[in-house]
């Protein structure tokens, strides 16, 4: 099988996936764990190549297999066992870069209380830290929970 030429247009079309996709990983661990942020945006492309170029050669129509098709239909799966391992894992990438990040920041917490030895006075900059760190646990654990329902359910 020959290799397929990549233009611009899947590139462009990659990024418009890749960056959204990713973003609540990026802002939450993307200096502290660049192996999970490189893992992270692996699968998205994989994904993504495996989405526009489907997952096999289309031109073999003789090899199409009804009965398979009728259990896809019966059993609401969509979707290849390496697709729904790729978007499994990749819910897995963004819920391990929750507890990462809730780790780092709960330490960062700690570390500063010690210093400023329990003081009592909220400021609005904690205020602020507090609500972005909700956030991002937020997006993260949505983006988890989409890929991972996804990836089990093979829709």
């Amino acid at each position: 099988m020959a290799a397929e030429p990549y233009d611009m247009r899947f590139f462009k079309g990659m990024s418009k996936l890749l960056i959204p996709i990713n973003l609540p990983l990026f802002l939450a661990v993307g200096r502290q764990q660049p192996a999970l942020m490189a893992t992270a945006a692996a699968l998205a492309v994989f994904l993504g190549k495996m989405t526009i170029n489907g997952s096999g050669p289309a031109s073999n129509v003789s090899s199409f297999d009804t009965a398979l098709e009728q259990s896809a239909i019966a059993s609401l799966v969509t979707t290849s066992t390496l697709n729904r391992v790729v978007r499994i894992s990749m819910g897995s990438c963004h819920l391990l870069g929750a507890v990462l990040y809730n780790v780092r920041t709960s330490r960062v917490s700690l570390d500063r209380d010690a210093i400023k030895e329990a003081s009592s006075s909220m400021t609005a900059a904690t205020v602020w830290q507090g609500t972005v760190g909700w956030v991002l646990t937020l997006a993260l654990c949505v983006v988890a929970g989409l890929w991972l329902s996804s990836g089990y359910y093979g829709q």
